[in-house]
Order: structure tokens, then sequence, then C-alpha cells
């Protein structure tokens, strides 16, 4: 009843400070205008196009005019969003080139560079994007263009035929096209198209891909031969896609590819299922100690049973799947994923008040460290045992700390708590009752030439002098992340990018990020490790926008990262391309894959 009463001093403390905390945290007018402009990534049916290969050879100009340059870009923008859309057709997408260096040489010196990069990625058909400006304008217009046949070859004509009628526009005849033995068109835009929320090239991509799939399926069999005839080769070698361009594997795969890892060959004896979990267990997560993943397997009447828990949805069925993919069929899952409603009742958020707790990997003091609490650190709690709590810090890493060292906090106390304006300790500080180490984070109450007064979780307020404590600023690089991410919407994924010409996840946000003068690391796995841990997957309130957004796979790996631009969507870079999606089911962005695999939020 007493930390009760604490707990609703708090909040009486902090409620006049954050009187408007809502109302600022809120998207801006103008990232609120662009969440409901944004129009939904469209995506073909998978199998449209089985395992025909498509090279895409965005055009060259090489001009030294800066608007030419400009138009190659957008040549540049329209193949690489094409390339995902084959992939989501079922077919396997091949880009002749990816920036502004011309097609690669290859091993093939007795043809032109674009045959020689066809033969060596078994190609079955070549589209060639071009965008132009009109000589007499050198300005954008309304869609115009032609396309041409790359040859007289019957599969040529009826290309062209099939994308001049899904893009609209007139098939003519190119003396000067490259001479290919196998089938092309080239598609040229003399003009930027009309102005609107999406942007040319994504049109332009999206009608390429319907004339695309409409002719790969009318004449599959015709273009398998003439590769065949082309490129006589082993059929076995002439089914496989061409090395480095093979489709990325989906996380079921990769679990049953990690299971195998363990076990090879034949199925696991039942027996051996607790050996397994305890192998698997080192194989999946990108680290162990900002996941809680703790499976435990034992045998009942012959029956495989799955206990332990782990903080992230994804990962309870993992164990069982993994268990099946090695042949071991009776298997129960009793899993549990924290924390779970009813154990803790709602206080499932504290503060630390001791002046420093170390955690541990077990609840208990001999277990190994896992990382130190500092007086003030807000800690997302996850369990209780033994007079424990099991708890996320602030740095992302879970352990286990003494529940006296823990003050719970409502939901409404903490979000006041976390976002209020705060200094880091440079010395430590003596008070009637505890010395508060230097490092530790408090809000502030007020400040002025002498000094600072802080907060303490349980609403006493400390004096520090001047030069006894440092003001948490510069985080207006961070609250304006949204407003430079959304230039890039629509802009093609490309894997390992992270330029305006194409981006994948952690490019975009290590992109944003030294922008704004912030260093990032490279990949998302590695970005997470850094800044303040904010908001998990069970507590969302304390998103804000410029918080980076992390998700996790069903083999444990941080595998995709974005940037929030309100409380509830985020911008991110996923195949075809940079969107906006909502984690708030029922909005019309809401994507439900990124809603389950959310792991948590983090800020600089």
């Amino acid at each position: 009843m007493k930390r009760f009463g604490v707990v609703l001093l708090a909040l009486c403390v902090w409620s006049p400070l954050l009187l408007h905390a809502a109302d600022r945290d809120a998207a801006s007018p103008a990232v609120q205008a662009t969440i409901d402009a944004f129009v939904p990534i469209w995506n073909p049916t998978r199998g449209q196009m089985p395992r025909i290969v498509v090279v895409l050879d965005p055009v060259r100009i090489g001009s030294a005019d800066v608007a030419e340059r400009q138009a190659d870009e957008q040549s540049l923008w329209t193949a690489g969003y094409l390339f995902h859309l084959i992939r989501s057709g079922g077919g396997v997408g091949v880009l002749a080139r990816v920036d502004d260096c011309p097609i690669p040489p290859t091993s093939n010196d007795k043809a032109s560079p674009l045959e020689a990069f066809c033969d060596e990625a078994k190609g079955h058909v070549v589209v060639r994007v071009e965008f132009v400006l009109s000589p007499k304008t050198k300005a954008a217009a309304a869609l115009v263009g032609v396309v041409t046949p790359g040859g007289s070859d019957p599969l040529s004509l009826a290309f062209a035929e099939a994308l001049g009628e899904s893009v609209g526009v007139n098939v003519g005849s190119a003396p000067d096209a490259p001479a290919l033995r196998l089938p092309s068109a080239t598609l040229r835009v003399t003009s930027e198209g009309p102005a609107g929320p999406v942007p040319v090239y994504r049109i332009v991509a999206e009608q390429v891909y319907k004339g695309l799939e409409a002719f790969a399926q009318a004449h599959r069999d015709a273009l398998v031969a003439a590769r065949a005839a082309r490129l006589p080769q082993p059929a076995a070698t002439m089914n496989d896609a061409p090395e480095g361009f093979r489709a990325v594997e989906a996380p079921r795969t990769k679990l049953e590819r990690a299971a195998r890892a363990i076990w090879p060959e034949g199925d696991l004896p039942a027996a051996m299922a607790p050996w397994f979990c305890r192998m698997f267990r080192t194989v999946p997560l990108s680290d162990h100690a900002i996941v809680h993943f703790e499976p435990e397997v034992v045998i009942e009447d012959g029956r495989v049973i799955v206990r332990g828990a782990t903080t992230v949805p994804a990962l309870r069925d993992s164990i069982e799947d993994a268990l099946r993919a090695v042949g071991v069929k009776d298997v129960r899952n009793e899993m549990r994923v924290l924390p779970e409603q009813g154990e803790q009742g709602d206080c499932w958020l504290g503060i630390c008040v001791a002046p420093m707790a170390r955690t541990y990997a077990k609840p208990s003091e001999l277990a190994s460290s896992q990382t130190q609490l500092f007086y003030g650190d807000p800690v997302f709690v996850l369990d209780q045992r033994a007079g424990h709590y099991l708890v996320q810090a602030t740095d992302g890493y879970w352990g286990w700390v003494r529940r006296e060292a823990v003050l719970p906090q409502s939901r409404e106390a903490f979000a006041e708590y976390a976002a209020a304006r705060q200094a880091v300790l440079l010395h430590d500080v003596d008070t009637p009752v505890l010395r508060i180490r230097r490092g530790s984070r408090l809000p502030v109450a007020s400040d002025g030439a002498d000094g600072l007064v802080l907060r303490t979780p349980t609403g006493e307020t400390v004096n520090v002098p001047a030069g006894g404590a440092r003001l948490i600023e510069g985080l207006a690089a961070w609250r304006e992340a949204p407003m430079r991410a959304l230039p890039l919407l629509y802009r093609p994924y490309l894997f390992a990018g992270r330029s305006s010409i194409g981006l994948d996840c952690s490019g975009l946000v290590a992109n944003i990020c030294e922008q704004g003068g912030l260093t990032s690391a490279r990949d998302a796995a590695q970005q997470f490790l850094s800044g303040r841990l904010v908001a998990t997957r069970w507590y969302r309130d304390g998103i804000r926008p410029g918080d980076r957004l992390y998700f996790i796979d069903a083999t444990g790996k941080v595998y995709h990262t974005g940037i929030a631009i309100s409380p509830t969507h985020l911008v991110h870079c996923s195949p075809p391309c940079v969107r906006i999606n909502s984690l708030h089911e029922g909005d019309r962005l809401y994507n439900e894959t990124l809603d389950q695999c959310f792991v948590g939020a983090k800020r600089p």
C-alpha cells in the first residue's frame, strides 16, 4: 500500500510537466497529409511468371547535362521497381546495372556487353527502359512513349506488342537498337509523366510488369525453347536461377535450414529432443542478450513437451517447428510468451530505485551478469520469480534483478516519466538516503544559472550545482527524421543500397541518421544495439516520430527496421520500395507481419 501511494505521488508530480505531450508527439500536419495520400503497394500474385529470367537494362545516357542525368535516374528507378514485381510474380529479375556505372564486363569477350551479360544471367527476355526529355521543352509533360522490338523475330515483335498495349504507347522501330540473340524490347518514355502522389516510375513499372506477365504466360514454352537453343546446357543447370539473383529465403525455410544444420540427416530420435533444444538455442538470435529466449524440452510419457519462455511471439513456435523439421512428430508446445497478463497485474513497467543494480541471466546473484541499471532507469517488467523481476533495460538487455530495486509504475506515470526532459549526472550526487552515481539520467524539474533541479522516481527533488549535470539536448535531428525520410517514398529497394538510387531497410535508416549528424551502424541487427529502448512489442505507448523500429523473424534474427513517422505509422524500405505502413490493426495501411514481428523501438 505504501508503494502504491508513492506511485500516485509520482503521477501527481509529473502530470503538470507534460500536459500537452500527446499533441507534441502526434504526426505533424505535413507528415499526416503524406500518410493520407500514400497509395498502398500493389504486388503481383505469386506464380504468374514461374522461373522466367528477365534481364532489365536501364539504358545509359551518359550525358553531362544535369536534366538528362535526372532522366537516367528515372530509368534506374523504373528498372529497380520492376525487378521486385518480377520476383513477386515468381520470375527472376536481373538488373544489368544499379548505379551510374555501365554494364559490368563478363568473361565472354565475343559478344556485346549487354548480350554477354544476358548469356551469363541465363536470360529468357530483355526489357530495356529509357527516359528521355522532350528536345523542345526539356521539361516534363504528360506520359508519352514508344516501345520498339529488339529484332524482327516473332518473340520480340510479340513482346513489343504486349508492352505497348499494357503501357498504352505505340509500337515503333529502332534501327539503332543493339542486336541481341534473345527476345527484347525497349520502352522509351519521353517525359516524366503526370504530376501526382505516385511517381511515374512506379506507374510505368507496374504497367510494364502486366504486359510482361501476359507475354510470358502466352509464350512461356517458346521462351524456354529459345533459351535452350541459344545456351545449350544441362537441363538442371538451365532451370537454376543465375548465381547471386536467387530469391531471399522465407523465414520458415531459414528455420528448417538451421534445424538441419544441427541434425543433417534422417529423423531425430525423440529422446534427443532436449539436446537438440539446447543446440538450437545457440543457432538463432541476433544477440542472446537483447531477446529473452529460454526454451526447455522435457520427455513425459514418451511425448516431447516444449516449455520455457520468450518475449517474442515469433519464437514461441520455433522449437516446435524445428523439431518437426528434423522428424519429431509428437510435440506439445507449452512455451510462454512474456509478459503474461494476470501474473503481475497491470504493473509491467517500473523505474530502478537502487543506486545501481546488476541484472543476471537467472534469478540468482550466482548466475552470470547481463547488464547494470542506474538509479532512475526505466525498465520493462517481464516476469517475477523468487524475489526477482525479469526486466528489459533501456539498453535492450534483459535480466533478473531483485524486486526491491524496482518501483512499479502505472502506464500513465511511466509514459510521463520517460518522456520528460532529462539530464545526465557528470558527478556522483549525495542525498540524505543514497548516493546517485554519475551517468544516471533524471527528469529536470527546473534549470538555471546556478544548476539544475532534478526529480527522483519517488517525487523528491535533487539540487545539482552548475557543472554537475548536462541537459540531454540535440534531439532536434531525431525529431526531424520523418521529414527527411518521406522524400524517399517509392524509391526502389536495393539490397546493400543506402543512396537515393536505391536502399535497403537499414540503408534507409542509416541515410536518415547521417543526414541528422547521428552515427549509425550499417545492418539492422547492429543498429538495434545502439540507442535507448523506449518501446517494446507489448508496450508501444513510448513510440514517437523519429524512433527507429525493429522487427524479428521466426529464427530470432533482427531482420528489418524502419522509422516511426507517427505513434502508429512507420516509413521503411521493403521490396519493392520505400513505403508507409501502420502497426495499428484496422488502419488502411496496416501490415500484420510487421505488427506480429515488432520487437522494439530505439531512440538516440
